[in-house]
């Protein structure tokens, strides 16, 4: 039937656009990860019997994350912790205390600053890759735009 031009064939994307697929879902696999590691972050906490999730709303916030630097430093008091609060977190000082009011041992420190690690070397690849997919997006899309500027003015169209 195919032969006879009854079915149409299959799309088959060109080299540029599956390459650029490849990046686009490796970049997206990347991005998952990355959610998984602030999971195990989480977790690590929690079984540290620290709530800070139940008080800050990102767990990789500028002050949540000092606060667990801190941590991962040796600081386990929560009245100094809470003192590295910034912006909408500071109003949740009383809060952030009780929250932070838990013994977190050495393997729990490992393990934090490993996961810390690992997120900000998935930060950096999901960045780099994602000025991979923008640059050829930008290329197709300026070409696309100067081959209407230049058939607009063919036409005889004014080109603002």
């Amino acid at each position: 039937m195919l032969c006879h031009g009854l079915l149409q064939g299959s799309y088959i994307p060109s080299r540029d656009q599956r390459e650029l697929r490849e990046i686009i879902r490796y970049r997206r696999s990347l991005i998952e990860e990355r959610a998984r590691e602030i999971n195990r972050i989480q977790k690590v906490l929690e079984g540290a019997n620290i709530k800070l999730s139940s008080v800050a709303s990102d767990v990789l916030g500028k002050s949540a994350r000092a606060m667990i630097e801190a941590m991962i430093d040796g600081e386990e008091n929560p009245e100094i912790l809470s003192e590295l609060a910034q912006r909408r977190l500071k109003n949740k000082k009383p809060e952030l205390q009780r929250a932070l009011n838990g013994l977190i041992g050495h393997h729990q420190r490992l393990m934090l600053k490993t996961q810390l690690r690992h997120i900000d070397f998935l930060a950096d690849e999901i960045k780099q890759l994602g000025e991979c997919c923008i640059n050829p997006v930008f290329f197709e899309l300026s070409h696309f735009l100067n081959f209407k500027k230049q058939i607009e003015v063919y036409n005889g169209k004014n080109v603002s």
